[in-house]
């Protein structure tokens, strides 16, 4: 029986680590690698420090927001001032993530001369802190959003302009 080799991923995500389930490669060349979550993984939530989070998306995203959330938050009315409080506090959580990297290789090993981009999928729940009551015993505890890219960007062209 021949071996089997299983290489994964191990990540850390908020110190946490964080194992991607491996794919054979013993297989013929030619196969792809999938990377799959073994377990939900919590990301944490904003929380009260809005201007924390600020500053992370200017310094991940390169963006330049330069007011006070936290100050801006409170000035809104009642209504709004709560419902911007309670996304501060949803917990996020990863609960589905695949990643599949593309054979570079035919099965003959000779190199593809187009090999397939790289894909993945990943589902994130946000949880509120508190169930919000619909009717009688249900309730909405949160929202679940999956989000898949194909490793191929489109762009639509432009429209002509109408001709007279």
């Amino acid at each position: 029986m021949p071996a089997t080799i299983l290489p994964g991923l191990l990540l850390s995500i908020n110190g946490k680590d964080v194992t991607l389930a491996p794919s054979d490669v013993t297989a013929a060349q030619g196969t792809d690698l999938h990377y799959e979550l073994l377990e939900p993984v919590s990301l944490g939530s904003v929380g009260a420090d809005m201007n924390a989070f600020v500053t992370f998306l200017n310094n991940t995203f390169g963006l330049s927001i330069t007011f006070d959330v936290q100050k801006e938050i409170a000035n809104l009315p009642s209504p709004l001032s709560d419902m911007a409080t309670e996304l501060a506090n949803l917990e996020f959580t990863v609960q589905y993530f695949r990643l599949t990297v593309p054979a570079t290789k035919n099965a003959d090993g000779t190199a593809k001369t187009n090999p397939a981009p790289k894909t993945f999928t990943f589902g994130v729940t946000a949880t509120l802190a508190a169930p919000v009551t619909l009717v009688g015993s249900l309730a909405i505890k949160g929202v679940y959003l999956q989000v898949g890219y194909d490793g191929v960007t489109t762009v639509s062209p432009t429209p002509a302009p109408p001709t007279p």
